[in-house]
């Protein structure tokens, strides 16, 4: 018992110098930033991240930094992770179609809807969508236990109102968490080439430039080097160098 209660006493000791540790971190940060000293800012946002603060402004600052210092494909690349945290913000939005608007490849988008475009279009994210979907699930079986006992006109319309928003929030809920599951990169070199394969004998299909963005389908390791299998948005595929791009992947290992 003393074991645990010491285990406690520790715990609640160090979590707040934990949260305190990282607020001055940000601190810090937010002041490299203000002053334009961009590349300081990064690493310091980045040791933010590793110690547990994650969230839309801190990736929505990397991008600007990386942006301001002509890094544009990890610009592009933060700003997309921030639109996942804060898919109402304006000016996440904006910096990114302006950032991609920089780029060479302009690359066609072949699908008219997908999880991820319509993921963004909704303007919450998959946490606030989770604490919606507990709410309205235990207004609908609170207010469906209430039904058995009571009849009243008002209660059916209830009923109906929360059962319906249920399962509207689930399907947005399932939205959002197959779009955040979905390993994506973009390209930060000059150029990258796209081969057929990971072996001494691959072709060349096609050569990527700066910014281009693409969807991570599986990874391997070949001779020490790691290659992505990717999808372009026109429907293109093959293999790439991890070492020429910035991607889920790298950030998450």
């Amino acid at each position: 018992m003393n074991k645990i209660v010491l285990l406690l006493i520790l715990v609640l000791y160090l979590f707040p110098l934990n949260l305190s540790a990282n607020a001055e971190i940000l601190y810090k940060a937010n002041s490299l930033y203000e002053q334009g000293t961009y590349s300081d800012a990064i690493d310091l946002y980045n040791q933010a991240v590793k110690l547990g603060t994650i969230n839309g402004d801190i990736y929505y600052n990397i991008g600007n930094s990386y942006f301001r210092l002509g890094h544009l494909g990890e610009a592009i690349f933060y700003y997309k992770l921030a639109l996942r945290y804060n898919p109402e913000n304006g000016d996440i939005k904006f910096n990114l179609n302006w950032a991609q608007s920089k780029t060479i490849d302009k690359i066609q988008d072949q699908k008219i809807i997908s999880s991820e475009k319509i993921a963004n279009y909704i303007p919450i994210n998959l946490k606030d969508s989770f604490y919606l979907l507990a709410i309205f699930s235990l207004l609908f079986w609170g207010t469906l236990t209430l039904s058995l006992f009571k009849s009243y006109e008002w209660i059916k319309w209830i009923k109906i109102s929360t059962f319906t928003l249920f399962i509207l929030l689930t399907i947005i809920t399932a939205l959002k968490f197959v779009n955040n599951g979905r390993e994506f990169g973009v390209i930060v070199n000059q150029e990258a080439n796209i081969y057929s394969a990971t072996g001494k004998d691959n072709v060349v299909l096609f050569t990527l430039h700066q910014g281009a963005e693409f969807e991570i389908n599986d990874q391997l390791i070949n001779n020490n080097q790691k290659w992505y299998q990717i999808t372009l948005v026109d429907g293109k595929k093959g293999w790439l160098k991890s070492s020429d791009s910035i991607s889920t992947y790298s950030i998450n290992n």
